[in-house]
């Protein structure tokens, strides 16, 4: 046998070496030698507890107890898993009423939302001043004028600030299957949606690829998200309004209301409200949209507000932001850009607040019309109402705001005059588009009346402008025909609408009604307990009939129409009587004047409305509390008002 066939084997090896006494772990972690004696003479030395290997617990892993330990953790994922499954099923079939339930539990914060002088509710509380000054303690007069003044002093609450979801919603999923939105494509491919003349995004390549993109890339930001989810929302909206093919192959409605929940969700969140970008402002549009149609005017009024602030932050409002953009991409910023502008400048007049754009800050020019013969009416038309946003805002900064206030009576008169040429002349060339080869031909001419509306009812706030005469308060014959008309304007558009196929009274008051100043009814009250007119009477009873049709459509509906049945039924009772507006009235200018520094002798005879008022109106108004509208109606004569706002 050689020397390697009689040599040691590995195992007798391995057990020799397992007999030899080890290292101490004092030793092993020092590095040092040690002479395997327990205690070794380094331990001694150093005085510290010599232990052997042995000793410590053995940290080799046994494979029962790594089993076990496998076996655990499987059952503990399997139990989270049940879990999760369980959680998801239950708050998918979380019904909405429960959703509603725990939302109405939340405290309902009074919010004190403030409006300035030209605002309809400012308009009415200074009214109140004028048609009761002496009959503070009478309770007859309390009650009845005191709901007027109340409901016009209404706060808001934390609701009328923001969208209210049925449920959780998110707005990172497509709500529509892919092959409904393919058809939708497909559809307005073939045929250009009235959603591409009138909007602010008019290229339907635009449209697609927001589309496309939603559903091919998996990282998009929110505002992609949000903006695809309002395209949608709209196009199903109006596909259903015109009863579209679409309707027979799909269920639309109940599509239209999940794009409408990830619409609402989208919005609600951060970083469309702060993060800049087209995308954003594109979202924030079709949100401010959404909360017009479900007549919100205070987030109609958030959402503007951020929408501009990132116009600004982007550069949209200087023509040199655009030199660096494709051409297709420069045109749809600008025309987004103006879309804000309106509703902006619209909002600034409305609820008496300065506007976010200012016109001396911005250089961008208008839209490109186009050249083709059925959009080019709808881009003039667009260019028209950015001008009559342009006077609307003028009207506030230049005659409403504080600083305007406090200006000279001749500067205000001069002002005035300006800007009556200015919307004057705005009316003369909208009459001149020529809309004979328009696109929707049906959808235009329903569209028209609703310009007469603001129209009128501008210019009636404009001739309305307070202490813009030397010799006091002056309520011209001009302001009363454009009062008139603005009242006419309005039954003539409600009564188109309604008897539209493709809309209704509750679009009128959703997209009309609701945003623009009804101080024409005001004014004509006024004329008629001064002269006792039975045609404005007339007109003021037909109007709040009117109203009555549509009063359901929104809490602002209904509350307009409660004001507006007060006023008519004490313009009924105090024509004829003898009231200050008797006397200060002239007959052969068809005007009111009052001299500003006259005494504050009573606007009625004792008791005229205390007698006035057997009317029934308890049966809605019982439920506020009565306040003297003696200082509302003065205030409005004056121009001073100071009351809280009415929404």
């Amino acid at each position: 046998m050689s020397e390697i066939d009689g040599g040691e084997t590995i195992q007798a090896k391995r057990q020799r070496f397992s007999d030899m006494p080890r290292a101490c772990e004092a030793c092993s972690v020092r590095k040092i030698r040690c002479n395997r004696t327990i205690p070794c003479s380094n331990c001694v030395a150093y005085k510290v507890v010599c232990q052997s290997p042995s000793s410590l617990p053995n940290k080799r892993s046994n494979p029962s107890t790594n089993s076990q330990m496998e076996e655990r953790i499987a059952a503990f994922e399997s139990r989270l898993r049940t879990i999760e499954t369980q959680l998801s099923h239950s708050t998918s079939a979380e019904p909405a009423g429960s959703q509603q339930g725990r939302r109405s539990s939340l405290p309902r914060d009074s919010l004190d939302s403030y409006e300035g002088e030209s605002s309809f509710s400012r308009q009415l509380l200074a009214a109140g001043h004028i048609a009761e000054n002496t009959l503070a303690g009478t309770n007859a007069v309390n009650t009845s004028l005191g709901n007027l003044y109340t409901l016009a002093e209404t706060a808001t609450v934390s609701e009328d600030h923001r969208f209210l979801r049925s449920h959780a919603v998110n707005p990172n999923k497509m709500p529509l299957p892919f092959e409904l939105v393919t058809d939708i494509l497909q559809r307005i491919k073939e045929r250009t949606p009235i959603f591409c003349y009138g909007y602010f995004l008019t290229d339907i390549s635009k449209v697609e690829s927001l589309c496309f993109e939603a559903y091919r890339c998996s990282s998009l930001t929110l505002g992609h998200m949000t903006s695809v989810h309002g395209i949608l929302y709209f196009l199903l909206k109006e596909f259903i309004a015109t009863s579209d093919p679409l309707c027979r192959k799909y269920d639309l409605k109940t599509h239209v209301m999940r794009c409408e929940e990830s619409l609402k969700s989208g919005i609600e969140f951060f970083e469309v409200l702060a993060v800049p970008g087209f995308l954003s402002v594109l979202a924030l549009a079709f949100g401010a949209m959404k909360a017009q149609e479900d007549a919100k005017p205070y987030l109609f009024c958030t959402l503007i507000s951020a929408a501009a602030n990132h116009c600004r932050t982007l550069g949209y409002h200087r023509q040199k932001t655009y030199e660096n953009k494709r051409d297709g991409d420069a045109k749809m910023a600008n025309r987004l850009f103006w879309s804000i502008y309106i509703s902006d400048k619209t909002l600034s007049l409305l609820l008496g607040r300065a506007s976010f754009l200012q016109d001396f800050d911005i250089d961008t020019e208008y839209p490109v019309t186009s050249t083709d013969s059925g959009r080019r009416p709808w881009d003039e038309n667009f260019i028209m109402a950015i001008r009559m946003a342009q006077v609307q805002g003028r009207i506030f900064d230049q005659l409403y705001s504080p600083k305007a206030l406090k200006a000279p009576s001749e500067q205000r008169a001069q002002t005035m005059d300006d800007l009556a040429s200015s919307i004057d002349n705005w009316r003369s060339q909208f009459t001149q588009i020529d809309a004979s080869k328009v696109a929707y031909p049906d959808i235009w001419t329903i569209s028209r009346p609703h310009w007469d509306v603001i129209y009128y009812s501008v210019r009636t706030c404009l001739l309305r402008v307070p202490s813009a005469s030397e010799t006091g308060l002056e309520i011209s014959s001009l302001c009363f025909l454009s009062a008139r008309l603005a009242l006419q304007s309005h039954m003539s558009c409600l009564s188109a609408w309604e008897k539209s196929n493709a809309l209704s009274g509750k679009d009128y008051a959703d997209w009309v009604l609701n945003y623009f100043s009804f101080t024409p009814f005001l004014v004509v009250f006024l004329h008629v307990i001064s002269v006792a007119d039975s045609g404005d009477l007339q007109l003021l009873e037909k109007v709040v009939k009117s109203l009555g049709n549509i009063r359901k459509s929104s809490k602002h509906s209904e509350k307009l129409y409660k004001i507006c049945s007060i006023l008519a039924a004490l313009a009924k009772q105090l024509a004829g009587t003898q009231t200050r507006f008797s006397e200060a009235y002239r007959p052969l200018q068809d005007m009111l004047q009052f001299d500003e520094h006259e005494s504050l002798s009573p606007l009625f005879e004792p008791k005229t409305l205390q007698d006035s008022f057997g009317l029934e109106m308890a049966d809605y108004l019982n439920e506020w509390e009565a306040y003297d509208m003696d200082s509302v109606l003065e205030s409005w004569a004056s121009g001073q008002s100071s009351t809280p706002d009415m929404q």
